[in-house]
């Protein structure tokens, strides 16, 4: 029946027939102050508005303020806004230019192309003293600019690690004994010629790159440098080779004696 549907005081008797749902809509609204400024050397859309997008994925109140940016202002810039964040707790947010100084100096205004220097311009950008780059007196540059300290260090480490390694191969000498054949007592000897050159280089190259010495080149020193770090490595695989080849042959000849 109609009266069912359209009469409110019809008794339903605990009946549910599909009456219209009561909504309540409650609005909230607030009260934010803006402090305006007619000319400003930033752009609210260029460069403000994408700031606060970026930073409004993960803050909610940077979406708070991005919303209430995006709607109508009076003309001009919001230097100053003040926005409730809840009901008790408002934000005051701030825009300025960083890259303004508040305390530059003055500069004399330059004209262009027949400008009038006096001319009126919205926004002046502030020039950096060039005195502020130059290099201070008591400043001074050693050796033509190259670092000498640096390059000693890495000099005597990698003398002292060349050191090392022919005290080592020395020692492996010594310890392998008398030579068992004319090949390994040649070897031997090969082996102290090559250190006796490797000293001798050695010798040569420290007295080249002491401090203030002034022949050689940064080329040759580096080249130099090349040809000792090659040497050491050679002359550690030749020990190598050596200590395998005295390891071999003991084994032989204790094979050999156990035959027997």
């Amino acid at each position: 029946m109609p009266d069912e549907y359209f009469n409110e005081e019809f008794d339903l008797r605990d009946r549910d027939i599909g009456r219209p749902k009561e909504l309540t809509i409650r609005t909230q609204k607030f009260k934010a102050t803006l402090w305006m400024c007619e000319e400003f050397p930033l752009s609210l859309v260029e460069q403000v508005i994408p700031i606060i997008d970026l930073m409004a994925r993960t803050s909610a109140h940077f979406a708070r303020l991005r919303d209430f940016i995006k709607l109508e202002f009076p003309p001009g810039f919001p230097v100053k806004i003040e926005i409730p964040l809840f009901h008790v707790l408002n934000a005051r947010i701030t825009f300025g230019n960083v890259n303004g100084c508040s305390t530059a100096e003055e500069t004399v205004p330059q004209s262009v192309e027949g400008t009038p220097a006096n001319s009126a311009s919205p926004v002046t950008n502030f020039e950096v003293d060039q005195s502020v780059f130059e290099i201070p007196e008591s400043y001074h540059v050693q050796d033509n600019g190259r670092n000498v300290h640096l390059q000693d260090e890495d000099y005597e480490i990698m003398q002292f690690a060349i050191q090392q390694s022919l005290l080592e191969s020395t020692r492996s000498q010594e310890l392998s004994g008398p030579a068992s054949n004319g090949g390994i007592s040649q070897m031997h000897a090969y082996d102290a010629q090559y250190e006796r050159a490797i000293q001798e280089s050695l010798l040569a190259s420290s007295e080249g790159l002491c401090p203030g010495a002034s022949s050689g080149t940064s080329r040759f020193d580096s080249d130099l440098q090349l040809a000792i770090e090659l040497s050491a490595k050679e002359l550690e695989e030749q020990a190598l080779r050596l200590r395998e080849e005295e390891a071999e042959l003991q084994q032989v000849l204790q094979l050999s004696l156990t035959d027997k």
